[in-house]
């Protein structure tokens, strides 16, 4: 949530132009589905758990990886917002790092259980 209130701060001073409602609003919703996902994540196992299993709600009905889908959301606000060449290159490496974890991640969930939905995509939802 810490990144999400720095890029608020951020695009608030950079984008008086291009409609701050419609950024906050964008950044409100991506940060709180990111937190969604955070949490959901950290709870599957409860108290002292070790069993593993599948996460469901949200936008994981729709992706293996919310939580990274959030974050390249966010960053690719960012990008935008400030309009800069450091924007894009912390995008592009978020994208080279969050790619391949969220097809790896998928991966294992579809090795891991014979049940897991299948029409679920792996960080883009309805496209991979």
């Amino acid at each position: 949530m810490g990144i999400g209130l720095v890029q608020l701060n951020m695009m608030t001073t950079t984008t008086m132009t291009h409609g701050l409602s419609w950024v906050l609003s964008c950044t409100l919703l991506v940060t709180a589905s990111t937190k969604h996902a955070d949490l959901k994540l950290r709870s599957l196992r409860g108290r002292g758990g070790s069993a593993y299993s599948i996460p469901r709600g949200g936008l994981f009905d729709y992706i293996s990886c919310p939580n990274y889908f959030g974050e390249l959301l966010e960053w690719l606000g960012w990008t935008i917002a400030t309009w800069s060449l450091a924007g894009l290159v912390w995008l592009l490496f978020t994208m080279a790092t969050f790619v391949p974890r969220a097809r790896h991640n998928h991966q294992w969930y579809q090795q891991m259980f014979e049940d897991y939905p299948s029409q679920r995509k792996a960080l883009v939802p309805f496209v991979f």
